[in-house]
């Protein structure tokens, strides 16, 4: 006899279940070829509620049961000679679930196409880990900036089929460190959304290009994570407030918070308490990128193994700083250096063809290189990358994590 577990296990099939994304690899039949008429009907399909229709054109369509706009049910709309169109607001879709028209939209917005998000990488500035909680995690107390370079850049796509979060990765960055599925923290921050709003049922299909590095220790995934809780928000209109996007982004990991709201901050806690501070943006900085990455996890062990140590290597603050941070300095490096040997070679190498000394950058493996005037960015970036032979970005820092765009 089955335990109870088991048997949820096996005859639960709705999307994100283990059964249930097991019989989504097949063909399922949804009904007879004479059941879609121009009058939509209601079916229902491994726990999920569609609208079959035929348009005008003879297309046979099936969508999901509620408009991703504001969840009127499509099976009370309209069919066209092209497409279904909702009875609320009138948006028309096609059959393969691509939004054909917003009539309350001007002629020329893209709204209907897409919500494009840039995500800004961050950079703590000081990092003082202040030791480890009951629940794992560590207490710090950082001040972070937003910089410009490099960016990731997400495109949120609003699909009436098949529903839940589809996620497509592409981009420079892109290698096992960056999961195309479930496990991306874009894909979990957009499902959070959408479960807390109740609009789960809806697709939404995202496109991310990676160009932050993983595990260089700049908070890409959680920019991305960011980019898409904001993205997603303005695509389905979800009544979702600031404080209620910042309370998801807590759970979603301890930079997220901070990567909504981008700017500077001091980041405390484990990294959720968030206090806005005054800080110049346009402050340059030289990044360097070594070929190898780490894991923040892993520091974090090897700083618990190394008995919880304070970095004594500081580093000058620009003098635009001044009045908020006298250095800069990261505790997380003795342990990151400890785990992977080759960064104090890299930190020595980057230092001699700059002439100046850099930090690491959050866990790393990328190192910064503060540099006093921007107009020197181009010229240093040159010189350093040929002398290392490594990926170096110049970059400014920015007011803001995410910016977004129809």
């Amino acid at each position: 006899m089955l335990s109870a577990e088991k048997n949820e296990r096996l005859t639960r099939v709705g999307r994100g279940t283990p059964m249930g994304e097991l019989l989504r690899r097949y063909w399922w039949p949804v009904a007879t070829h004479d059941m879609a008429t121009r009058v939509p009907v209601k079916r229902r399909l491994l726990g999920e509620d569609l609208v079959l229709y035929r348009d005008g054109s003879g297309t046979v369509g099936l969508l999901a049961e509620q408009c991703p706009h504001r969840r009127a049910a499509l099976w009370l709309g309209c069919t066209e000679e092209v497409g279904l169109r909702c009875g609320y607001h009138g948006w028309r879709f096609d059959a393969d679930g691509r939004c054909l028209e917003q009539p309350g939209e001007p002629a020329d917005s893209t709204f209907k196409d897409r919500v494009r998000a840039t995500a800004y990488p961050k950079l703590n500035l000081s990092l003082r880990v202040l030791g480890r909680r009951p629940d794992g995690y560590h207490d710090l107390e950082s001040l972070v900036i937003s910089l410009g370079q490099p960016h990731d850049v997400l495109e949120a796509y609003a699909v009436p089929a098949p529903g839940g979060v589809q996620l497509e990765v592409g981009g420079v960055e892109v290698g096992e460190d960056v999961p195309a599925d479930h496990r991306n923290l874009a894909f979990i921050a957009a499902e959070k959304l959408m479960v807390r709003a109740g609009r789960s049922g809806h697709g939404v299909r995202l496109v991310l290009r990676k160009h932050i590095p993983a595990g260089g220790g700049l908070g890409g995934g959680s920019a991305d994570a960011a980019a898409a809780l904001l993205a997603v928000r303005q695509l389905l209109d979800i009544d979702v407030d600031d404080a209620g996007v910042l309370e998801l982004a807590a759970e979603v990991g301890s930079d997220v918070p901070f990567c909504v709201r981008g700017g500077a901050a001091w980041m405390r806690g484990r990294g959720e308490i968030i206090e806005p501070v005054a800080v110049p943006t346009g402050l340059a900085f030289l990044v360097a990128i070594p070929p190898f990455r780490l894991s923040t996890p892993d520091v974090y062990k090897a700083w618990d193994k190394l008995g919880g140590p304070r970095s004594e290597r500081v580093v000058p603050a620009p003098r635009r700083l001044a009045p908020v941070l006298e250095e800069l300095v990261n505790d997380r490096e003795p342990a990151a250096e400890a785990l992977e040997p080759r960064l104090v070679e890299f930190r020595n190498a980057l230092e001699a063809a700059t002439g100046e000394p850099a930090l690491l950058a959050g866990s790393g493996s990328a190192y910064v290189v503060p540099v006093s005037d921007a107009r020197k960015l181009p010229a240093l970036v040159d010189a350093v990358s040929r002398r290392l032979r490594v990926p170096v970005v110049g970059t400014t820092s920015v007011s803001r994590g995410v910016r977004l765009a129809s």
